[in-house]
């Protein structure tokens, strides 16, 4: 009975504009919930150390309550131009060498779901908000900052 209702709740919830609503059964369900809220930027309301209740103020990681630290980068924001005037060519050169290497990465490592995933990660239809998509996510900074000086080498005008 009980699973019952459950599963009406979901499929209601589901229909009325949820995103996504399914039963989280077991560890493996819990821990794919809560990666989708720690993939999020800081910013985002889940995420934001305000909204803690005072009991868990410096305690957070992860999971509310448990051990850890939120992973925190300072935001870097690169400009890239070519040699024309107002040219974006150093954009998608960027955005090739962002996409490169984790493809080159999950290759290495030999797992199919994950290549897979880098080959579509930066794919976009809609031009202004594929240039706002993170790559902090996909690529370490120190990394990015490489990029970047590999693109000054290359003639590219770089701005960090």
């Amino acid at each position: 009975m009980h699973r019952c209702v459950v599963g009406c709740c979901v499929l209601l919830s589901a229909a009325l504009r949820g995103q996504h609503g399914r039963i989280i059964d077991g560890v493996v369900g819990w821990f794919q919930y809560v990666s989708k809220h720690a993939a999020r930027g800081v910013r985002h309301y889940q995420r934001c150390s305000e909204n803690l209740p005072e009991g868990w103020k410096g305690l957070t990681g992860r999971v509310w309550g448990k051990v850890g630290e939120w992973p925190l980068y300072p935001e870097v924001r690169i400009d890239l131009q070519d040699h024309r005037q107002d040219g974006d060519g150093g954009f998608f050169a960027y955005r090739r060498l962002v996409r490169s290497w984790p493809v080159s990465d999950r290759r290495r490592a030999g797992d199919r779901y994950r290549l897979r995933s880098a080959r579509r990660m930066l794919t976009c239809s809609d031009t202004s908000r594929s240039r706002v998509i993170g790559f902090m996510e996909w690529v370490p900074y120190e990394v990015q900052m490489a990029f970047c000086a590999n693109l000054r080498t290359r003639g590219y005008s770089v701005i960090c």
